[in-house]
Formats: C-alpha cells, sequence, structure tokens
C-alpha cells in the first residue's frame, strides 16, 4: 500500500475469524537459506519454534495489527525500523537493554512511518534476555561509521550509524575521527561524497579498514533546500503547481515515490479525509477540494489549507511564508548532536512552578561516556493538554561558559525565540556561566510564562549551547524585534531564514577559525562537534 510518498506493508487478513499470516515467496526461500546454514530439517524447526522462545530474543517491526513502513532516506529507501534501529545499535553499547531499546526506537518509528508504528520485543518468560542487547561481551566505542576500504590516502566508509534526519550534513567537507575501540584517536577521514549510506573520502591520518569512526565536523550546504512532492491529486494542474513552486528560491518540486522529501503539496481527497476521520483526528481536517502541506506519511500540516475551488497559484502563493519558515527549521534541525557533541549539557522539561520532570535529554559523549555509554534516555511524555505551564532547565555542565539559543517550532512550522528574551543587550545576554543552570522562564525575573497553546499537535524546542558568542544572530533577532517594538520576552519568526542562516554562519565561522581554516567557494557550513551541542524535546499539545 502507498500513503503519501511511504511504501506501508501489513500481513493480509483472511475472511475467517481466525487471521492467517501469508508470508512472501522471497521469505520462503530467505528460511530455507538458514535452516540449510542451520542444518535444521523443516520438521525440526516446527518443533523448536513450538517449544517457545529459549534463547534469544524475537522482534518484530511493528504490532500485528499496524502497518510497517518503507521510507526514503536522502537518496535511498529502507524499513523505517530497520534503519533506525541498525542506527541506534550503533550509537548505543553493550550497556544498554532490549528493554529500553525497543521503546527508544520506537519514539523514532512513530514519527517516521507516520502510521504510529511500535516496535516490539518476545523473549521467554523469566529467561531476563530483555535486559540484554548483546549475548556476547561488547568492548565497543559508540560510532556513526566504519571503513571498509582503503587504496592509497582514499577511504570508502559505511555510515550506518548516522541519525537519518542528519545525512543532508554529511556530503562534502563532513570529518569523521578514527578510534579504537576505548574510543582513542587513529586519524581522521575528510569526506568527499556520500551516495545512500556509503561514504568516499580522503584519510587526514593513517587508519586501517575496520576502524570505527566519530562525527567531528559535519558540513550543511548553504543551498540546502526544501523538497516538496507533488501529489497527484492536483491533477490537471501539476504541471503550475511546479513551476510556481519552482520560482521560490530553495524550493525543490518533484513527483512522489522518486526520492526523499520533507513534504507534499496536494489536494484533501475523501478517502485521505475519511481516514484521518477514522483515526480520530481531534483537528477539524480540512475540506476536501482544499489545498495544502501533507507531511510524507500523508498526515496533513495544520494552518496550511486554504478554500475549497483556491487556484494552484494561490495556494503556493498563500504558502510561501510557511514554507520559509520549514526551510528554516530544516536547517536548524540539521545542527541536532545529541549523540555526536563533546559539550557537557543537558535539557529538562518540567511543569512550571513544580519539580515534575516530564522529559529530558543529554549529550551521552560531552558527559564522559565516549566508550561506554548508551544513547540518551529520555523521560518522555507524548501529550501535554492546551494551557500546561512549562519551564525549561538548560544545564551546563562544562568548566567554560557557553552562548545559548532556544527555540520553539509548532505543528505548523511556525518558529518562536524563547531564548534570548533580552533585546536591547550584548552577545552577553545569550551567556550562561560555567556550572550554572539557565530557567525559562526565571522565576521573579521573566515576565512571560510558557503555556502549551494552538495550534495543537507536534512542537519541538529546540536547544543550541555554542562555546563562541553568536553575536550575528542576536543582532538578527534584534532587528526582528525592533520592527516590532520589543525590548523584552520571546519573539516570533515571521521569515526565520535570514536568523538561521546567521546562526549557522557564526557555527561555521567559530569552526573554520579553529581548524585554521578561511571561507572558499565550497559553500558549506561546518559544525565542530566540540563547539556545539544541539539537542531538542518533542511534544504533543492535545
Amino acid at each position: 500500500d502507498k500513503r503519501g510518498n511511504l511504501q506501508l506493508r501489513s500481513h493480509r487478513y483472511a475472511k475467517e475469524l481466525t487471521t492467517t499470516l501469508q508470508a512472501s515467496p522471497a521469505e520462503f526461500e530467505y528460511q530455507k537459506q538458514w535452516l540449510s546454514r542451520l542444518k535444521l530439517t523443516p520438521a525440526e524447526f516446527i518443533r523448536l519454534r513450538r517449544a517457545g522462545i529459549a534463547k534469544g530474543v524475537a522482534i518484530a517491526a511493528t504490532k500485528r495489527d499496524q502497518l510497517a513502513a518503507d521510507a526514503p532516506f536522502s537518496d535511498f529507501y529502507a524499513g523505517a525500523f530497520t534503519y533506525l534501529m541498525t542506527q541506534y545499535l550503533w550509537q548505543a553499547t553493550g550497556t544498554a537493554t532490549v528493554s529500553s531499546a525497543i521503546p527508544s526506537i520506537a519514539r523514532s518509528t512513530t514519527s517516521a512511518s507516520s502510521s504510529s508504528q511500535e516496535p516490539q520485543y518476545e523473549v521467554k518468560p523469566g529467561s531476563g534476555n530483555e535486559q540484554l542487547l548483546y549475548f556476547t561481551p561488547l568492548q565497543t566505542a559508540p560510532a556513526e561509521a566504519v571503513i571498509t576500504k582503503v587504496e592509497g590516502d582514499r577511504a570508502e566508509l559505511w555510515l550506518g550509524g548516522l541519525n537519518p534526519q542528519s545525512l543532508a550534513a554529511f556530503g562534502r567537507d563532513a570529518v569523521l575521527g578514527a578510534v579504537d575501540r576505548e574510543g582513542r584517536s587513529l586519524g581522521q577521514v575528510k569526506l568527499e561524497s556520500r551516495q545512500g549510506l556509503v561514504g568516499r573520502g580522503k584519510l587526514l591520518n593513517a587508519a586501517q579498514p575496520g576502524a570505527l569512526l566519530q562525527e567531528q565536523v559535519r558540513g550543511i550546504p548553504t543551498g540546502l533546500t526544501l523538497k516538496l512532492g507533488l501529489d497527484r491529486s492536483l491533477e490537471p494542474d501539476l504541471t503550475q503547481a511546479k513551476q510556481a513552486l519552482q520560482a521560490i528560491k530553495r524550493i525543490d518540486a518533484m513527483p512522489l515515490y522518486q526520492g526523499d522529501v520533507q513534504y507534499i503539496l496536494g489536494r484533501m481527497t475523501a478517502a485521505n479525509r475519511a481516514l484521518r476521520q477514522s483515526q480520530g483526528t481531534e483537528n477539524a481536517v480540512p475540506p476536501v477540494g482544499s489545498i495544502g502541506l501533507f507531511y510524507p506519511g500523508s498526515d496533513w500540516v495544520p494552518g496550511s489549507f486554504g478554500a475549497v475551488g483556491e487556484a494552484v497559484t494561490d495556494a503556493v502563493q498563500r504558502l510561501q511564508p510557511k514554507l520559509k519558515a520549514l526551510l528554516a527549521a530544516r536547517l536548524v534541525k540539521l545542527t541536532l548532536n545529541p549523540t555526536a557533541s563533546r559539550l557537557h549539557v543537558s535539557v529538562a522539561m518540567n511543569l512550571d512552578g513544580t519539580n515534575r520532570l516530564l522529559a529530558s535529554t543529554f549529550t551521552v559523549r560531552g558527559a564522559g561516556k565516549t566508550a561506554s555509554g548508551a544513547v540518551p534516555t529520555i523521560a518522555h511524555t507524548n501529550d501535554l493538554p492546551l494551557g500546561t505551564s512549562l519551564q525549561f532547565q538548560i544545564v551546563n555542565q562544562e568548566a567554560r561558559d557557553l552562548y545559548i539559543n532556544v527555540l520553539v517550532i509548532d505543528s505548523t512550522g511556525e518558529m518562536t525565540v524563547i531564548f534570548p528574551n533580552q533585546w536591547s543587550t550584548t552577545a552577553d545576554a545569550m551567556k550562561v556561566a560555567a556550572g550554572k543552570t539557565l530557567r525559562i522562564p526565571e522565576p521573579g525575573s521573566d515576565r512571560f510564562n510558557l503555556v502549551t497553546q494552538e495550534p495543537k499537535g507536534i512542537t519541538e524546542v529546540l536547544a543550541i549551547a555554542s562555546t563562541v558568542p553568536l553575536g550575528g544572530a542576536l543582532k538578527a533577532l534584534q532587528t526582528i524585534a525592533s520592527r516590532g517594538g520589543q525590548s523584552r520576552g520571546p519573539i516570533a519568526l515571521t521569515d526565520p531564514t535570514e536568523a538561521i542562516g546567521q546562526l549557522l554562519d557564526d557555527l561555521d565561522s567559530s569552526t573554520r577559525g579553529r581548524s585554521g581554516r578561511t571561507a572558499s567557494a565550497s559553500a558549506i557550513r561546518r559544525i565542530d562537534t566540540s563547539q556545539l551541542a544541539a539537542l531538542s524535546i518533542t511534544f504533543n499539545v492535545i
């Protein structure tokens, strides 16, 4: 089945009351290969299967009554669960457990699949196998990649440990450091190209095949675009829609199922509307025939639909500010690096006025767990009712001052800066001293509250910590604040691309200065993991 830009899979149900699972011929052939390798007859296999799971763990990509998604990631397709679990395991170590790993992966598959896909696991009761992730001793460092081939000063890499959301930042000029099992440095590789999860680059120091690689510098293209898929529901106006979108700077329009897209432009159809209503969607579903934006799995973007009968060119014109906001959000999310950053920073979300923790995240390698740590543990609250008062705490656990920027992106893509929030001062307004905690809002000081409000849906809070002042970003934000006559408090970014671009320029300048590089025609912004921590917390406003 196809939904949006995803391929969805499930078992078929027989008409009888008893459900019959139907494996494909390819799956039966694959099973035969394993029976041969294990020297098991079909009868012996059936006997052992009926005896229950005596050893190991059985893991399923989704629940029995749910759909499993095949999704496009950058320039390749993969099962959402398969890729996300692979990436998780590259970041985890032997200290992780199945009972913690599968729920952590589920948070990612639910988002990537757009079908509430929830992985499951099963173990023999009383075996204790859910407390293990690897059944043999594992002594290795978490990593983003491994060197698979070396020829002279050229290396080929497999990048299976990269977060799928950051793939666009690992092409030309990204730098990965080779490490041994204890995390000690062995050399560096500078990427020159990437196709899917295969990278090719230049060895800056000696390193051999099999060496694990950890991120040091990622490269964000300055000309990065927002990719929109064109749904067939726009017919017979597909050509007009493509021409109108291509007239907008840094917007790419393409047919569905021909690559990774961030959003889809289309009309609300009767089938899509009925599906959303059957899922109990609380927000009013747009009327059939209205034009707006969908996520890759065909969930609609709140606040993006117009009136029935609107011309497609008028719809594109209406959506231009939102497309700019969504592009800015994509750019800033490419900095997220909770598993790679070397800065020691943590973020927590509490109910305001209480010590009740709703969600938290931290930088694993910054916490000094390069060799033995695991993927960040997150206390996660899916749903927060309208009117919930929140407070965020960002803890600088470094022995040096850090400069902090905190953004909120709501379900429509609109972006608000909640820190800094004093607009007539210097970059010191963004500084958090070594060992100190920033609270937003700060009791007795800030004159605002953070309260969940419309629009309902997924909201993401991004906290960015830098070792260098973010003067250019602050100046851009001060300009926006002055236009609205605002001297204090959070500000909404009506056109956030300039401010986000300036933020990335600040980070790029500090990276180039530290490494001795100068700006070139490469059009790549470089982000150093030793100078930046970018963390996020998401929640659903209901």
